[in-house]
């Protein structure tokens, strides 16, 4: 239970929180990045960009090589891409990964808990810029960024035990059983899988999505909600070239799929059977879409009349 604890609050750790890989003691950066991340959850978007320079400039002259480094550049991206500062806010990205690759060349983890955290701050960092590039629509910096981050999720999740597990293989193993390292395998493919439908390469989403959904059913199990998710974006793909055929099944399963889980009164659940309907309506299958448009409709009204709903 002792070593459940452990990884449990490891692999719950806060993106950039007290990581190894973020070396050292308190310091006048940690300040400067409180500030900012407070700034930020109010909305106080120009004080939390005063914040986060004054901590790059901190760590650009006392982090060189540290992961802290391309922490401070991507927060200040993500300010800076808040308040309209696109140009400025797309150089920080790149700087970001650039630094990020340095910290990593210059630190390697030296037990099981440094290697979960770095993964998990390089992914984070990764994932921050990628998003930031496809909302500015560089598809192919988000490609960049994405793809990094698979391959250190890959990589993460297709270490073995050894035949004589020690306690560090043990430690390991838990740590990626417990943060569920196949499935964010299949997170960090969505992403990249969604830059390639918007560019619309759909071979290679497509392939992306399949990937995905594969995962998912050695997982969670071929009927349960994360597969649903698979489901729907590669029924997209299909729809999106006018495969309707194609897409119909991959919808009607993601809707059932739902319809038996938790999530079957569920906005999920309502956008599901909206796009099951509408495939089946390019299908010329109208008679078999009307149900399902009435259903959809039905749960949307109880959704938006109910106090649990966000407005």
């Amino acid at each position: 239970m002792r070593a459940r604890r452990i990884v449990l609050a490891i692999a719950e750790c806060a993106l950039f929180a007290c990581s190894p890989f973020l070396s050292g003691q308190q310091t006048e950066w940690d300040r400067f990045i409180a500030e900012g991340d407070s700034a930020s959850s109010r909305k106080q978007y120009a004080e939390a960009e005063q914040a986060y320079r004054h901590a790059l400039q901190y760590a650009t002259i006392h982090l060189k090589k540290d992961a802290r480094l391309s922490v401070s550049s991507i927060k200040l991206a993500e300010a800076c891409e808040t308040e309209g500062k696109k140009d400025e806010a797309e150089g920080l990205a790149h700087r970001a990964m650039e630094e990020l690759s340095e910290a990593l060349k210059r630190h390697k983890p030296k037990n099981a808990s440094e290697e979960l955290m770095q993964a998990d701050v390089a992914v984070g960092l990764l994932t921050k810029a990628g998003d930031l590039f496809q909302a500015n629509e560089r598809f192919g910096d988000a490609e960049t960024a994405y793809q990094q981050a698979i391959t250190i999720r890959e990589h993460y999740a297709a270490w073995k035990p050894a035949t004589k597990p020690n306690n560090e293989d043990f430690f390991r193993f838990m740590a990626q059983a417990l943060s569920n390292a196949q499935a964010q395998v299949a997170d960090a493919r969505d992403k990249l899988g969604v830059v390639y439908r918007r560019e619309q390469k759909f071979q290679q989403a497509e392939e992306q999505f399949q990937k995905s959904e594969a995962i998912r059913e050695e997982v969670f199990g071929p009927d349960q909600p994360p597969v649903a998710q698979s489901l729907s974006d590669l029924g997209m793909c299909y729809a999106l070239q006018g495969h309707y055929e194609q897409a119909v099944p991959l919808y009607q399963r993601a809707a059932a799929i739902l319809e038996n889980s938790k999530l079957r009164e569920s906005p999920e659940m309502a956008a599901a059977l909206e796009n099951y309907s509408l495939v089946l309506r390019k299908a010329g299958k109208e008679q078999e879409a009307g149900p399902i448009t009435a259903k959809a409709r039905e749960l949307r009204s109880k959704l938006q009349n109910s106090p649990d709903t966000p407005k």
